[in-house]
């Protein structure tokens, strides 16, 4: 026999109650999204998205509403604070911007900077603007051919073929006369270079690749999957550095379908005491990714003395899970 159905009575209750349980959450999840102090712009949207989509607003909370980095790289940062204030600290002593150096309209913004993060202007840096790609990719494979201890590459995107195969095939040779090469890459932007042949001979010449921010459906509940490593930083012998918008992709052979024309970005070469800062940068990231030792982030920050090579001002300026949320969005 068929199952009797419930009474009308049962089922007014049984609605009642998904209704008050589904605003609780509701109420929870906006009170939950006020508590975390977010920016009154990104408070208000989420608080929207759960009240105006019943369902889909809370899932879509649950997914990407939260900092969800995973215990142990959680954990990795929480390790890192004490040698990145020391380093701070030292480093805020160190290199101090008169007032008048910077000029009336940039001087609020390094306030603004320095509030945020800590981190004030550095004076005293050489830049050399490379605003062509070939000439980035070729003097990156010069300094690193002339690279006599270390070389740091962090990258969102490693994409295979053309000018970018130089840079591997010159930290292969950096690596194979004793130079320490650490790459550090996004593992869904440089997923084909981490599973590639190249990859593959680069380890085997003693260069020690590391994917960041892994991620997979099934650790989408534990890990959030959309946050991912966008710098473009080189430190090379702790006393030149390149950053700026450019991937180690060959404008020529990127996404070449997409029909748009070459990719148009530029890098800065960088001398001077603003080298320090990006170093500490990468060698922070490299620390919460990998099973290394705090010493390298530690020597850095009681023995780093780069001297002054010119007037240039440079603002270092990191975002990400690490650093105080939105520092970037306000200063521009």
């Amino acid at each position: 026999m068929p199952p009797e159905p419930l009474p009308s009575s049962d089922i007014h209750w049984i609605v009642t109650l998904a209704i008050a349980a589904h605003l609780l959450a509701q109420v929870g999840l906006a009170f939950r999204v006020i508590m975390r102090r977010l920016s009154l712009g990104e408070t208000l949207a989420w608080i929207l998205v759960v009240f105006v989509f019943p369902v889909a607003g809370l899932l879509v909370y649950l997914i990407l509403g939260e900092l969800r980095l995973g215990r142990r790289r959680a954990n990795r940062f929480l390790e890192l604070y004490p040698p990145f204030e020391q380093w701070l600290a030292g480093h805020n002593h160190r290199h101090q911007v008169p007032r008048d150096q910077l000029g009336v309209e940039c001087e609020p913004l390094a306030r603004l900077s320095q509030l945020s993060l800590g981190m004030p202007a550095i004076p005293g840096n050489q830049l050399e603007l490379i605003d062509n790609w070939q000439d980035v990719f070729k003097h990156l494979a010069q300094d690193i051919d002339a690279a006599q201890h270390t070389c740091h590459l962090e990258f969102y995107i490693w994409h295979l073929g053309g000018e970018v195969d130089r840079i591997a095939e010159a930290l292969k040779r950096a690596a194979q006369r004793g130079v320490v090469c650490r790459v550090l890459v996004d593992a869904l932007g440089s997923r084909s270079f981490l599973r590639s042949e190249v990859g593959t001979n680069m380890r085997q010449a003693g260069v020690q690749i590391q994917a960041t921010m892994a991620g997979s459906l099934l650790r989408m509940p534990f890990v959030r999957f959309d946050i991912r490593l966008h710098r473009k930083i080189v430190v090379i012998d702790d006393q030149l550095a390149y950053t700026g918008s450019l991937n180690l992709v060959g404008p020529r052979y990127f996404k070449k379908e997409a029909g748009v024309g070459q990719w148009v970005d530029a890098m800065v070469r960088v001398r001077g005491p603003a080298v320090e800062a990006l170093n500490i940068i990468f060698l922070a990231d490299w620390y919460v990714e990998t099973d290394s030792e705090l010493k390298d982030l530690e020597t850095k920050s009681s023995d780093s003395r780069l001297a002054s090579t010119n007037n240039s001002v440079v603002q270092v300026l990191p975002s990400g899970p690490a650093y105080h949320s939105g520092a970037i969005e306000q200063v521009l």
